[in-house]
C-alpha cells in the first residue's frame, strides 16, 4: 500500500512551530503549560516516528526488523499517551492539579493506560496490536482497543468540561471542542482510509488551535515589567481554590512612587518597578505577580515556617539601593502576610485588605499584622458589589430629579438627573456607598448606560418641555469620561429616542478634567458640535485648573454647596463668591449655586448674580411621578 507521507511530513513541521513558539514565550507556572509541553513532544516524536516506520513498511529490508518493530512501539506508545495527556491537560485547565480530584476519577484516568500499556508491551507475545507476516506489516486483531481507548479519553473530556463550568471560559470550549472534533474525524478517516495519514496533521492543527486560543501566555505578562500581571494571579487563585490547595499571599507595597514619578518623570519610576519585579519574581521562584499601584502579589506555597524568612529576605533587600536611569534610589515598602484559605478564602476580601492594608501604618518593622483588617467592612463591601451586580441585573436603579430654577424666568426650568439604588432587601444604599465601587470595579459604564437610557426615555414619554422643563443635566462618572466612544455612544442613543440635542446637559466633575483631559476635550468637542451643552460640577473643591477649564466648550459652572455655605458662614465668604462669579461671567458662562437651603441665601445669590438655584430651598431630588405632579403644581401657580 502506498501511503501519503506529505501529510506526515507536514504534521512535522507544525509539531516543531507549535513548540518553538511555545518554548519561547515565558509561561506562567501552571501545571496545563508543562503537559502542553508534552503533548507537543509526544506528537512531535509519534509523527517523526510514523515517518519512519510508515517508510520502512513500504520498502521491506530498509530497516532492520528490530529496528522497524521498536519504531511501532514507540509509535503506538505515542498515539495512546497522547489522548491520556490531552485529558490530564484538560483536568489541569480547570484545576491545576490531580492530587485532588477523586478516587473514582483517578481509577477513571489510570486505568485504561495500565491496561492498553500492557496490551501494547504483550505484544510479542500475542501480536495482538501488529505483526509482521512475510515481511508485510499486518494489523492485530486488538489494534482496534487503542481507538476505543481514544475515544473514551475523547468522551471523558467533554465530561470533565461540562462538569466544570465554573472555570471553562467559552474560549476553552471552543477550543477544546475543536481539537476533539478535528483529531477525532482524522483519526475515523485514517481508520477507514489507512493510505491517508490524516491522524497526526489533525492532531497537530488542533495543538495549533490550542495554542493560538489558549496557550497565550501574553494575557498574563505585564509587557513593562516582565513579569505576571493581575490577570494571571487571579487564574492561579481560582486554580488553587478549585483544587483545596493551601497557600500564602504576600503582599508587597512599593510606598512613594507616585511621588517620584511626578518629580523623576514616568520612565524612571517604571525603571526601578522594573528592578524590583525582577528582585521580586527571582526570590519568589516566579511567583511574583503585578497588581498596580506599586503592589506586588507572591503566591509562597511551601512551609508556613519559611514565611518569615522570605519577608526578612524583602525587608532586607529593600534598605539598599534601586538602580534607574538617574542613578539610584532607596524606596519604603509595606508588607503583609495572608493564609490561604485559613484567613481569607476568597478574592474580593484579599483586594479589600489590598486598599485596606496600603493606607496602614506598621506597628512595628515594615510588617503589617492581618488582624488590623477590619474584616467587618471587607464584607461590607463585598455585599454591596452583590447588590449593584442585582441591581444591574433586575433594573432596581430608579432616576431622581431635583429641579433647578431660574432667577431670570423666576420659574423652574431643568432638573438633574440624580441615580438611587433600591434594593428589594437592603433598601436604600447610598449613591456614595455604591458610586466608588460601581468605578472601581468598571461596572460604573453599564451603569451609566442605564442612566441614559432612562433619562432619554424620560425625556421622550412624559414630553417635559410641554411642562417647562428645557434640559435635564445627566452626571459624567470620571470612568465614563475616559471611554474614547463616549461621544458615539450618547449620539446614538439620542437618536434612538428621537429626542433633540439640547434637551441634554452633561455634568462633567473637576475631577474628571483633572484625570483624563485629554480624552475629555475630545469626546466634550465632538458632543459640542452636536449642539450638547456641558456643566461643570463641583465648582470650588480644589481641582480647578483653570486654563484647563478655558480650553473646554463649557456653558454652565455649578457652585458647590460648599462654596455657597461660605456667603452666611464666614467673613469673607461674599468676597470670595463674588470675585468666582465676575471670573465665570467674564468668561461668558451662566451659574448655578448647587445646595441652597435658605431664604437668605437666595436672596445674596440674587444679588450677587447667580443665574440658576439648585437645593432643597426649592425641593429635594424627586421620582419621576412626583417630579412630574411638582412641576404641574408649579405651572398652576
Amino acid at each position: 500500500m502506498e501511503y501519503q507521507l506529505q501529510f506526515n511530513y507536514c504534521a512535522v513541521l507544525i509539531y516543531s512551530i507549535v513548540l518553538f513558539t511555545h518554548l519561547s514565550r515565558k509561561q506562567t507556572k501552571e501545571k496545563h503549560n508543562r503537559i502542553f509541553t508534552i503533548l507537543i513532544l509526544i506528537g512531535l516524536t509519534g509523527g517523526s516516528v510514523n515517518i519512519l516506520n510508515t517508510y520502512g513498511n513500504m520498502n521491506p529490508g530498509v530497516f532492520h526488523q528490530v529496528f522497524l518493530n521498536l519504531l511501532n512501539y514507540i509509535y503506538f506508545f505515542a498515539l495512546v499517551f497522547a489522548m491520556f495527556f490531552y485529558f490530564i491537560y484538560t483536568i489541569t485547565l480547570t484545576r491545576n492539579d490531580l492530587n485532588n480530584i477523586s478516587n473514582i476519577m483517578k481509577v477513571a484516568l489510570y486505568f485504561p493506560i495500565i491496561g492498553i500499556v500492557g496490551v501494547i508491551l504483550s505484544n510479542p507475545f500475542t501480536e495482538a496490536i501488529f505483526y509482521y507476516e512475510n515481511g508485510i506489516y499486518t494489523r492485530g486483531k486488538q489494534q482496534f482497543l487503542l481507538y476505543v481507548i481514544g475515544f473514551y479519553y475523547v468522551t471523558f473530556g467533554v465530561i470533565w468540561v461540562l462538569r466544570e463550568k465554573k472555570f471553562t471560559s467559552l474560549n476553552l470550549k471552543l477550543a477544546l471542542a475543536s481539537y476533539y472534533l478535528i483529531g477525532c474525524f482524522a483519526v475515523i478517516v485514517q481508520l477507514f482510509v489507512p493510505k491517508l495519514l490524516l491522524q497526526h496533521l489533525g492532531f497537530s492543527a488542533c495543538q495549533l488551535i490550542i495554542l493560538l486560543n489558549l496557550q497565550k501566555p501574553e494575557e498574563y505578562l505585564d509587557s513593562e515589567l516582565e513579569i505576571y500581571n493581575k490577570i494571571a494571579f487571579e487564574r492561579i487563585f481560582a486554580l488553587n481554590r478549585n483544587s483545596n490547595l493551601e497557600f500564602s499571599v504576600i503582599y508587597v507595597y512599593v510606598e512613594g512612587m507616585d511621588a517620584f514619578a511626578k518629580s523623576m518623570g514616568a520612565d524612571s519610576e517604571k525603571a526601578v518597578l522594573k528592578e524590583i519585579a525582577k528582585y521580586l519574581d527571582k526570590i519568589s521562584k516566579r511567583n511574583a505577580y503585578y497588581m498596580e499601584n506599586s503592589t506586588f502579589f507572591l503566591i509562597y506555597e511551601e512551609e508556613l515556617e519559611k514565611i518569615d524568612n522570605l519577608v526578612a529576605q524583602i525587608d532586607k533587600r529593600f534598605k539598599g539601593k534601586w538602580k534607574c536611569d538617574i542613578g539610584e534610589i532607596n524606596t519604603d515598602l509595606k508588607m503583609m502576610t495572608v493564609l490561604i484559605p485559613n484567613q481569607i478564602d476568597n478574592i474580593e476580601t484579599l483586594y479589600f485588605c489590598n486598599s485596606s492594608f496600603r493606607k496602614k501604618e506598621p506597628q512595628k518593622g515594615n510588617v503589617i499584622d492581618i488582624k488590623e483588617i477590619d474584616f467587618q467592612e471587607a464584607g461590607h463591601q463585598i455585599k454591596l458589589k452583590q447588590i449593584i451586580k442585582k441591581a444591574i441585573s433586575e433594573d432596581n436603579f430608579q432616576i431622581y430629579y431635583q429641579p433647578i430654577y431660574s432667577i431670570k424666568e423666576n420659574r423652574i426650568v431643568s432638573a438633574e438627573a440624580l441615580i438611587r439604588l433600591i434594593d428589594p432587601e437592603e433598601g436604600f444604599i447610598s449613591p456614595g456607598e455604591f458610586i466608588p465601587i460601581a468605578e472601581k470595579n468598571g461596572s460604573i459604564i453599564k451603569i451609566g448606560e442605564m442612566v441614559f437610557e432612562k433619562v432619554f426615555a424620560f425625556i421622550r414619554d412624559r414630553e417635559i418641555s410641554n411642562l417647562g422643563i428645557k434640559y435635564i443635566e445627566i452626571n459624567l462618572s470620571v470612568i465614563q469620561c475616559m471611554q474614547k466612544g463616549l461621544a458615539n455612544q450618547i449620539i446614538q442613543l439620542i437618536d434612538k429616542y428621537g429626542i433633540s440635542r439640547k434637551a441634554i446637559n452633561l455634568e462633567i466633575t473637576e475631577t474628571a478634567a483633572a484625570d483624563s483631559p485629554k480624552i475629555l476635550l475630545e469626546n466634550m468637542r465632538e458632543l459640542s458640535k452636536e449642539n450638547i451643552t456641558f456643566s461643570l460640577d463641583d465648582f470650588g473643591t480644589g481641582y480647578s485648573n483653570i486654563s484647563a477649564l478655558m480650553s473646554m466648550p463649557l456653558d454652565i459652572i455649578k457652585f458647590d454647596k460648599s462654596m455657597i455655605d461660605m456667603v452666611t458662614t464666614f467673613e469673607y465668604g461674599r468676597v470670595v463668591i463674588d470675585s468666582s462669579i465676575a471670573m465665570v461671567k467674564r468668561m461668558g458662562l451662566e451659574i448655578v449655586a448647587e445646595g441652597v437651603e435658605e431664604l437668605r441665601q437666595l436672596d445674596m445669590l440674587k444679588e450677587m448674580g447667580v443665574d440658576f438655584i439648585q437645593g432643597y430651598y426649592f425641593s429635594k431630588p424627586l421620582p419621576e411621578e412626583e417630579f412630574i405632579e411638582y412641576l404641574k403644581k408649579q405651572l398652576s401657580l
